[in-house]
C-alpha cells in the first residue's frame, strides 16, 4: 500500500498538471507534436503550388511527368518519458527535490499526451534500466506513471544515459516523441543522443537546483556525493572556493549546451529553476490589463476583473467587469518600464488571496479577447495604436480614462459552452445581456461577421 504522503503528492500533481493541460498547455502540445509522424500513402501528379521538396524523382523519371509524394498524418502518437532516477535527484534546496520536479514535469507531459488521445510510456533508469512501462492511454495509466516516478526505489545510484537510450531504441520500434528528463550529471552519451534523435523526436529536459551553480556562505559544510557516497568538508566562507565552484558550474552548462547544439535538430529545454516548472496553485481573483506603450511608458491602459470563465476553474473569460485598482496598474507600469515594452500588450495577474499581492500569470503581445470590452468602456486602443504608428503624439491622458463598473459578456463561443454546461444560468445570463450597463461581443460584429461567429459557436457546442 502506498504511503499517504505519496498519495497526496500524486493527487496534487494530477490537479495542478491537469489544470495546466486544459487551460494552457494542450494547444501547445498539439501544435508542437501533432503531425510529427507521417506515413507515405501514394503519389499523384504535380499541381501548381505543391511543395517541390515532395517531388518523387524516381517516378518522375520513369513517367516523364512530375509526381509528388502524398503522406497521411498519423493521428496517434506514442510519447516516451525517460526519467533519470539516480541518487542525484534526491537533492533540492528550494520547495522540492529534483526528483519531485521531474514527476511534475512528467505528469504535465503525460496528461497532455492522454488529453490528445496519445499513448504514453515510461523508462526509469540509473546506471541501468530499472523499469519499463509500455505506452498506453488513459488517466489511470498516467497516475500509475506518476506513482512509479515518485515511489519507485531504484537499485542503482549513478547515471548511464547511453544505456537508457540504447534500451529505448531496442524496445520502441515505432517513431515516438521522447522526453529525456535528467540533470545530465554524466558523460559519454553524445553518440547515443544522435542515434536516438535520428530515430525519434528527442527533447532533452534538464533539471537542476540553484545551489548546483551558485553557493552561498554557509560556513563549514559536509558535502556528500549522492551517487558515490563520497563525503568532503568544505569552507563555503572561502570566496575563492565559491568563485571556482560557480565557474566550474558555468563551464559544465556551456559544455552541455554545446553538445546539444552539435546534434542536428536536437530540441532542448533546460534551465536552473528557482521555482518549480509546474508552480503552486494560487487562489484569488484574475485581472487582465490591456496596455498601449511607447518605449516603456504606458500611454493607455484598461483593467478588467474576470467574473466567470469557461471552464469554471480558470479558462477563457465569459463575464468581466471594468475596474480601477492602483496596485494592479502599478504592477503593470513597473513591468512595462522594466522591459521597455513598445506597442500593444495584455498582462494577466492573480490577486493572491493569501497576501493581497498581484502575481503575473502571462504576458501577451496582443490585445486578445478583451479589446471589445476596452472599446466599450471608453478606450479605443486600435485608434490610439494607429495614431502612434503614424508618428502622432498620443497623450497619456487620452488613454487613461474609462468607465469602471461596466460588465461585458462573451457569447462566442465560450459563453455558449458555459450555458450548455450550466443550463440554469441561461435566464440570468440573457438578462445580464439586456442590462444597459452591460456590453457583449454580439454588438461588436457586422452582420456577416456575426453570422460566422454564431456558426463557429454552434459548431463548437459539442466540444468539451
Amino acid at each position: 500500500m502506498l504511503p499517504k504522503d505519496i498519495i497526496r503528492k500524486i493527487r496534487r500533481i494530477e490537479i495542478t498538471t491537469r489544470k495546466l493541460v486544459n487551460d494552457v498547455f494542450a494547444g501547445e502540445y498539439h501544435s508542437s507534436f501533432r503531425g510529427r509522424g507521417m506515413e507515405f500513402e501514394e503519389v499523384r501528379e504535380y499541381q501548381p503550388g505543391d511543395d517541390i521538396r515532395l517531388i518523387d524523382w524516381n517516378v518522375t523519371a520513369r513517367t516523364g511527368a512530375p509526381f509528388v509524394k502524398k503522406f497521411r498524418e498519423e493521428r496517434e502518437l506514442s510519447v516516451m518519458l525517460l526519467v533519470d532516477a539516480s541518487s542525484s535527484g534526491q537533492f533540492g534546496t528550494k520547495s522540492q527535490l529534483k526528483e519531485e520536479m521531474a514527476a511534475e514535469i512528467c505528469g504535465l507531459l503525460a496528461f497532455s499526451a492522454t488529453h490528445n488521445n496519445d499513448k504514453v510510456g515510461l523508462i526509469i533508469f540509473t546506471d541501468q534500466v530499472e523499469k519499463f512501462i509500455a505506452p498506453r492511454k488513459g488517466r489511470a495509466h498516467v497516475l500509475r506513471l506518476i506513482r512509479e516516478i515518485l515511489y519507485f526505489k531504484p537499485t542503482g545510484r549513478s547515471t548511464n544515459i547511453g544505456a537508457a537510450l540504447e534500451y529505448l531504441n531496442r524496445v520502441i520500434k515505432r517513431k515516438s516523441v521522447v522526453f529525456l528528463v535528467s540533470d545530465f550529471l554524466s558523460s559519454g552519451y553524445a553518440s547515443d543522443l544522435m542515434i536516438t534523435n535520428r530515430k525519434h523526436d528527442l527533447i532533452a529536459i534538464r533539471i537542476s537546483d540553484p545551489r548546483e551553480s551558485k553557493l552561498e556562505n554557509f560556513g563549514m559544510i559536509d558535502f556528500e556525493d549522492a551517487e558515490t557516497g563520497e563525503i568532503i568538508t568544505v569552507d563555503t566562507a572561502d570566496l575563492l572556493f565559491r568563485k571556482d565552484y560557480s565557474s566550474r558550474a558555468t563551464e559544465l552548462n556551456e559544455e552541455l549546451e554545446k553538445a546539444f547544439r552539435q546534434i542536428h535538430n536536437m530540441e532542448t529545454a533546460q534551465g536552473i529553476f528557482d521555482m518549480p516548472v509546474v508552480q503552486e496553485y494560487v487562489s484569488g481573483e484574475v485581472y487582465s490589463a490591456i496596455v498601449l506603450c511607447n518605449h516603456g511608458k504606458v500611454l493607455a491602459h484598461f483593467l478588467m476583473r474576470k467574473i466567470l470563465s469557461f471552464p469554471d476553474w480558470g479558462g477563457i473569460c465569459v463575464e468581466g467587469e471594468s475596474v480601477v485598482h492602483d496596485n494592479a496598474i502599478a504592477a503593470v507600469d513597473k513591468l512595462i518600464a522594466k522591459v521597455r515594452w513598445h506597442g500593444i500588450a495584455e498582462a494577466e495577474f492573480i490577486l493572491d488571496a493569501r497576501d493581497g499581492t498581484f502575481k503575473l500569470i502571462e504576458f501577451n503581445p496582443d490585445f486578445n479577447w478583451g479589446i471589445d470590452f476596452a472599446i466599450d468602456s471608453g478606450v479605443d486602443f486600435p485608434y490610439l495604436a494607429y495614431r502612434l504608428m503614424q508618428g502622432e503624439a498620443v497623450s497619456a491622458l487620452e488613454g487613461l480614462q474609462y468607465h469602471p463598473g461596466r460588465r461585458f459578456l462573451w457569447f462566442l463561443p465560450e459563453g455558449i459552452k458555459y450555458m450548455r454546461r450550466h443550463p440554469a444560468s441561461i435566464p440570468g445570463f440573457l438578462l445580464k445581456a439586456l442590462h444597459p450597463n452591460t456590453g457583449s461581443d454580439l454588438r461588436h460584429y457586422d452582420m456577416p461577421a456575426l453570422i460566422r461567429q454564431l456558426k463557429r459557436g454552434l459548431w463548437s457546442i459539442n466540444e468539451p
